[in-house]
């Protein structure tokens, strides 16, 4: 979290643990930029000198109305002026005039390094699933934060999912859906309060992407009186699924799982002929076949 000064206040600026930018800010002002008087007072929307005032943003959406703010601590370095010392709570009616409530703390400290992650992380088969792990080495290491989020946990923070009771090195990870992918995140927080790197361990099954089959390689064209053979060789790119073809003209088609195809009724003259793979997620790209009376080619 950053502190800056700014106007008549100071605000308290926390981002991602990803990297990817600030999640929330609360900027806090009182009278002419001393401490805020410990206690529960009004807040206004107002920026005139010396009056209380919270502006809360999370995820770029602001909240600035009237509300109020308890104060429990607060205090200034006297040096810098910038808050050493915040303990507060407030709430604010934004413009849909629900309540928002939060909770500031700070405490300022020289220790911004943070601890190692917990290590050796298993989520069991059975159910109910435990996760377990073997705790951080870093010595000032006091508490484990565990998420359960789903999917790969890719860019996923000590405030993603849901909240896992932590008791010693192992927590409970409540039922979940069959058919999808889970992740546990592991996040060491020390005395100074800086947090880790996740540790992840998942479990479940990913779900299947469907994807339309590609074209398949032609081997052999053969034509007759009002036929056309067809033969291939099917992509490797058939999506994990049964996939059909279906070799069809302007008047007439068949449709088969394997090669070869004939396709029969075919007039006389020029023309075109189409080979079409086709699975669950539907249709692949066409193969395009050139025909006239004497033979068949492939564009």
């Amino acid at each position: 979290m950053l502190v800056t000064e700014d106007g008549y206040g100071w605000t308290f600026i926390a981002d991602r643990l990803d990297g990817s930018g600030t999640v929330v800010s609360v900027h806090v002002e009182g009278p002419y930029r001393k401490p805020l008087a410990v206690g529960t007072r009004k807040t206004t929307s107002t920026s005139a000198a010396g009056d209380y005032e919270v502006l809360t943003t999370v995820n770029g959406s602001g909240c600035d109305t009237t509300g109020t703010e308890t104060v429990k601590q607060f205090l200034l370095d006297p040096v810098t002026g910038l808050p050493d010392t915040a303990d507060m709570s407030f709430t604010q009616y934004c413009f849909d005039k629900i309540p928002q409530t939060g909770t500031l703390k700070w405490q300022a400290r020289s220790d911004a390094t943070a601890p190692a992650a917990p290590t050796a992380v298993e989520v069991s088969a059975t159910k109910p699933r435990k996760v377990t792990w073997k705790a951080s080495a870093s010595r000032d290491a006091k508490s484990v934060v565990a998420r359960l989020v789903q999917g790969t946990g890719a860019g996923a923070t000590a405030q993603s999912g849901i909240p896992l009771t932590v008791s010693g090195t192992t927590a409970t990870v409540p039922s979940v859906h069959s058919g999808q992918q889970y992740t546990v995140l592991l996040f060491s927080v020390d005395t100074a309060g800086n947090v880790s790197k996740p540790a992840t361990a998942r479990f479940g099954t990913a779900p299947v992407t469907v994807m339309a089959p590609g074209r398949p390689t032609i081997t052999a064209v053969t034509s007759g009186p009002g036929t056309v053979t067809v033969s291939f060789t099917p992509s490797p790119d058939n999506g994990g699924l049964p996939t059909s073809y279906t070799l069809s003209d302007s008047h007439t088609e068949v449709t088969g799982t394997s090669s070869p195809l004939t396709l029969t009724g075919v007039p006389a003259g020029d023309g075109f002929v189409y080979i079409t793979p086709r699975n669950a997620a539907g249709g692949g790209q066409d193969v395009l076949l050139r025909r006239d009376d004497r033979r068949v080619t492939a564009d």
